[in-house]
C-alpha cells in the first residue's frame, strides 16, 4: 500500500510540473563545469526566462584560444565593456572577464516570482521600471495587469 501511494504521489508530482510548465528554480552555483552566470532574458510577448552561461573551471579548455564565441556577447553587454573592446577576444579572455564581474548580472528570482512576472506579461523594461520605482518583487507579483499598466503609464506609485 505504501509503495502504491509513493508511486501515485510521484506520478502526480510529475503531472503537476508538466501541466503547470514550471521549470526548476535556478540557483547560483558552481557545477561540474564551473560557475554559472544567470541573465534575465525575454522571449517576447512578456515571457521572461533565464539564460545560463556555465564558465569552464579552468583557463585551459578546448577552444580557449579560439575567437570569442557569440554565446558570451549577451552577458558582456551587461558589463561596462564595449563591443569594440571585446571584438578580438578569445573564449578564455571572455571567460576571465565575466568570471570577475558576476555582480553585473540579474539577480536570481524565485520560480514563483518568475511565474508571476510572466502571468503579468512583464517585459524586462517593465520589470526594471517597477523595481526602479521601489517595488519589491513580492509586491509586483501581487499586482494585477491593470495595476501594473496604471503604474507604468502614470509615472508614480
Amino acid at each position: 500500500m505504501k509503495r502504491l501511494m509513493c508511486v501515485v504521489l510521484a506520478a502526480l508530482s510529475v503531472f503537476v510540473l508538466v501541466a503547470c510548465g514550471k521549470a526548476a528554480e535556478p540557483t547560483a552555483s558552481s557545477g561540474p563545469g564551473g560557475k554559472r552566470l544567470y541573465i534575465l532574458a525575454e522571449r517576447g510577448a512578456g515571457q521572461l526566462y533565464y539564460k545560463v552561461l556555465e564558465l569552464h573551471p579552468e583557463r585551459d579548455f578546448d577552444g580557449a584560444s579560439d575567437p570569442m564565441d557569440g554565446k558570451y556577447e549577451e552577458f558582456l553587454k551587461e558589463c561596462p565593456a564595449l563591443p569594440a573592446d571585446y571584438a578580438a577576444w578569445t573564449n578564455a579572455e571572455a571567460e576571465d572577464y565575466l568570471r570577475g564581474r558576476p555582480y553585473y548580472f540579474e539577480r536570481i528570482y524565485t520560480a514563483a516570482q518568475m511565474q508571476g512576472f510572466n502571468e503579468l506579461e512583464l517585459t524586462l523594461r517593465d520589470l526594471h521600471s517597477l523595481l526602479n520605482r521601489s517595488f519589491d518583487p513580492e509586491d509586483i507579483v501581487k499586482m494585477t495587469k491593470e495595476e501594473v499598466r496604471q503604474v507604468l503609464t502614470s509615472g508614480h506609485e
